[in-house]
């Protein structure tokens, strides 16, 4: 899929996938065929961070510091919010929560089915570059610049927990599943139960780890996976037991960065410079 330009996230479903750019635009995708169904444009600087609101609604939050709500059926832009003071880096939803975080050091908690502000998370005191939430949205989890992940209570805006997980360089991606969180700095993904315990550390990147996603499948046994790209042009697939990664995939043959990874039980898709690639494990294979 070679249209899309500086490709910055991705998510998909069933039918649709869905990119964001450097060239400022969303871009609705047939998954089936490979097929620009069609572009959005309205943000004035790249979309960094995308999410579903539901299957017609798509949120996208850009450079410009703005989240927008599109209305895929009706092919136009629902709502525009003024949200951060500087570039939305990465955002996250649970239910009608949205979690934006910025280059302007605080974390946004939306009730996004009204586009209002509940609250704003501040105790960074750098660029927030990763988000995500536990299960029941009552936990969100934030990756900065100042070398830190926060655990901060929804309810309270307070922080519960401060993890020091890099002692030279910013944290690019979080991920929490089952009380446990992945981080990814520098070309080191790493392992940490909630209570900021490390379990272990992952270091077969070459280049710098800028997107990461964990599935625990039995939290007393931290058994797992998890799933890394970055700036190498690599996917990684670990299992939580084992040093080594258990299957690497060359989603750029130039080694140009894989901005962002979105994955299922069938497929994982990679954003990278100027295209979108598919690994589609019910696919027949070629040979």
């Amino acid at each position: 899929w070679e249209e899309a330009v500086g490709v910055e996230a991705v998510i998909f479903d069933r039918n649709i996938l869905v990119s964001g750019s450097q060239d400022k635009t969303v871009k609705i995708w047939d998954i089936k065929t490979g097929r620009c169904a069609h572009t959005f444009e309205g943000h004035q600087g790249g979309v960094w961070c995308l999410s579903f609101f539901t299957p017609n609604l798509i949120l996208s939050g850009s450079h410009d510091g703005t989240i927008k709500i599109w209305n895929v059926k009706e092919r136009k832009m629902a709502r525009s919010i003024l949200a951060h003071d500087g570039p939305i880096w990465a955002m996250v939803r649970h239910g009608k929560i949205l979690v934006s975080v910025s280059q302007d050091k605080t974390a946004k908690v939306w009730d996004i089915s009204r586009c209002l502000l509940l609250k704003t998370l501040t105790g960074h005191n750098k660029p927030i570059f990763a988000v995500d939430m536990n299960e029941d949205g009552t936990l969100v989890i934030t990756g900065s610049a100042d070398r830190t992940v926060k655990i901060w209570d929804v309810e309270t805006g307070e922080v519960k927990k401060t993890i020091w997980v890099s002692s030279t360089t910013s944290v690019m991606a979080v991920s929490y599943h089952k009380g446990f969180i992945a981080a990814g700095y520098d070309n080191v993904v790493c392992l940490h139960r909630e209570t900021g315990k490390l379990i272990k550390t992952f270091n077969e990147h070459e280049k710098r780890v800028e997107s990461v996603q964990l599935k625990i499948e039995d939290p007393e046994k931290i058994t797992g996976a998890i799933i890394s790209s970055g700036q190498g042009g690599l996917v990684k697939i670990w299992n939580t037991k084992m040093p080594q990664s258990i299957q690497t995939y060359k989603l750029s043959k130039e080694g140009g960065s894989v901005k962002s990874i979105k994955f299922d039980e069938l497929r994982i898709v990679g954003g990278l410079k100027d295209r979108i690639r598919i690994l589609d494990f019910q696919a027949p294979n070629s040979d």
